[in-house]
């Protein structure tokens, strides 16, 4: 056992057997690799990999696919929520497709064609302006999938660069044109930018550092937005499309931010406090756009394997240390 979950909780063994339960290869090989710290080409780590494709939820999602390489339409690649292309392209990142895949391969070919001339990407085709959230969520998914030296993904790069505003963020569509230069940039899609800066290779560090002070400076704010909600913080799910504690300290954490700044350490406190006494976590499910998803991921109150990784992940890659140990006597009750 990796010396981690040891020495953040003594009784987590349990849960981490129930994540590696082979039902689900996509949650054992995220398991072992982030929570275990097998190293790559590990046996163990490789088999849960090769078994991802064919197994769930993989499988539900990739017989969906329709041979454009769509989901539910080519003509809107982002509605319904959460059915249509872009939210399965999300899923397939998370569960280690790359661009030499060939279904992930068709979907972001999509994207590219409805790419506008400034390399911004919006939110349907023929969209007259594109969208900084939508161009975070995309490249964010490029990245992941290895495709970050295409021109089309540099291209886009170059446009969040040339429009960052001065407080660190951007704005999303629905923040009037002619606004005051002192208007708060869309935490939203700040925060969606941010995510993609997390995972490119090289780029722009400056404008990566000032849109994680701005989401580090309104961490748990509930005013931020047109998504404000003193709740939307601690509504844990999964797919997590947009964002809430986990997400902020898992995404923080690779800039610097840990369990010793005192906004990061509010967070952590806050994601303990939703920790069942069986030491899970549950699903309590988005509270905006509540779409279906292709494949029943849980159900909403009940301990959830996947937001129980999640929030396993977050607060070790925070450094949050002594994660309160909750009695699990009877894991059966989850």
């Amino acid at each position: 056992m990796a010396v981690w979950a040891l020495s953040v909780n003594k009784r987590v063994a349990s849960i981490l057997d129930w994540l590696l339960e082979p039902e689900e290869p996509v949650l054992r090989w995220w398991t072992l690799r982030d929570l275990l710290d097998r190293p790559p080409g590990d046996s163990d780590v490789e088999a849960a990999r090769a078994a991802i494709p064919a197994g769930e939820p993989a499988h539900t999602i990739l017989v969906a696919q329709r041979p454009s390489g769509a989901w539910v339409s080519e003509r809107h690649l982002y509605s319904p929520k959460h059915t249509a292309t872009h939210w399965q392209l999300d899923l397939l990142a998370d569960f280690g497709f790359t661009a030499a895949d060939g279904p992930a391969r068709r979907a972001c070919d999509l994207f590219f064609a409805w790419q506008l001339p400034w390399g911004e990407f919006g939110l349907f085709k023929g969209a007259a302006a594109g969208e900084p959230c939508a161009t975070g969520r995309t490249l964010c998914q490029f990245e992941r999938f290895g495709l970050g030296h295409e021109s089309g993904v540099e291209r886009a790069w170059a446009w969040l660069e040339a429009t960052q505003r001065g407080d660190g963020g951007w704005h999303c569509r629905h923040t009037p044109v002619r606004m005051r230069p002192d208007t708060p940039s869309c935490f939203l899609a700040t925060f969606k930018v941010l995510q993609a800066c997390a995972v490119r290779r090289g780029g722009a560090p400056e404008m990566a550092d000032r849109a994680a002070a701005f989401v580090r400076d309104r961490l748990l704010d509930p005013r931020m937005d047109r998504y404000a909600s003193p709740v939307l913080w601690e509504r844990f799910t999964y797919p997590d499309h947009w964002y809430d504690a986990i997400s902020a300290l898992d995404l923080l954490s690779g800039f610097g931010y840990g369990a010793e700044d005192e906004r990061v350490a509010r967070a952590i406190e806050l994601v303990l406090g939703r920790q069942r006494p069986d030491g899970a976590w549950a699903d309590n499910g988005p509270l905006f756009f509540r779409g279906e998803t292709l494949y029943p991921f849980g159900t909403a109150g009940e301990a959830s394997k996947w937001v129980t990784f999640r929030a396993l992940r977050a607060l070790k890659r925070a450094n949050a240390g002594n994660i309160s140990a909750r009695s699990q006597d009877n894991p059966s009750k989850r």
